[in-house]
């Protein structure tokens, strides 16, 4: 297994034992987190691909420097983590 899957894999693992999340975290929260709205950097970054730009790799290494709690604070600041409110 490629080292970046490999670290990516062990990075969520941790998360999803801290106990800091409510659901099972994956990769499109990695990317999510990393500013990413689709997931074609993260695969081309993921896989050392050519294609991988020097941008993915800071965000994505930046990314892998948090801790769990760190982690999850950063996912909150997205959109698509905010809750919900209704318009009554």
């Amino acid at each position: 297994m490629p080292a970046r899957i490999a670290a990516v894999n062990l990075f969520l693992q941790q998360v999803n034992a801290s106990g800091d999340v409510k659901r099972k975290l994956n990769n499109t929260d990695f990317w999510t987190a990393a500013g990413y709205n689709h997931k074609t950097e993260f695969y081309n970054w993921r896989s050392a691909s050519k294609r991988a730009t020097k941008s993915a790799e800071e965000r994505f290494r930046s990314v892998l420097s948090k801790t769990p709690s760190e982690f999850v604070a950063l996912l909150g600041q997205h959109d698509r983590f905010k809750p919900k409110t209704s318009d009554s």
